[in-house]
């Protein structure tokens, strides 16, 4: 499959129904797992050796909530300059499910990252990410030391 073809097939009503990772079997068996599917629109900028550069990504993903605070999250999608991106991580979200705080590694270019989501409200949420290198500008960062941005994410 072609990843427009893999993006569009993670979001249509036929996934819900197909798809059977182990995530997936685990939330549909248990009703402390709550799943949200989203897209994320994050724009910022990267410091390389050369400057800082602006980039952009159109990102489609899903939360699973654990236990009303655990948070696994992944992500992938457009980007620019790095045409594809992909991100994975794990955090805490508050009692009252308005703040999350997620760490994690997104995958090109290879980044550690931090992420924190504002909820606004049900369907609309404010983003801010610091991303890092852990191996310095290489091809494995897109020759990036590190990335800010900041992002609006709407929930499906």
């Amino acid at each position: 499959m072609t990843l427009l073809t893999t993006i569009l097939f993670l979001f249509s009503s036929q996934a819900n129904a197909e798809i059977r990772g182990p995530i997936k079997i685990i939330a549909d068996n248990d009703d402390r797992i709550n799943r949200e599917t989203f897209i994320e629109f994050n724009t910022g900028a990267a410091l390389t050796f050369e400057g800082i550069w602006p980039g952009a990504s159109l990102l489609f993903g899903q939360t699973y909530t654990l236990n009303t605070r655990g948070v696994f999250e992944y992500e992938l999608g457009l980007a620019v300059p790095t045409i594809v991106t992909t991100k994975v991580g794990v955090g805490v979200q508050s009692k009252d499910k308005k703040f999350q705080a997620t760490v994690g590694l997104r995958h090109f270019p290879m980044l550690t990252y931090v992420q924190f989501v504002h909820k606004i409200n049900d369907k609309h949420s404010l983003l801010s990410s610091v991303e890092i290198s852990p191996f310095g500008e290489t091809e494995l960062s897109f020759g990036s030391y590190g990335i800010a941005t900041l992002g609006w994410r709407y929930a499906r």
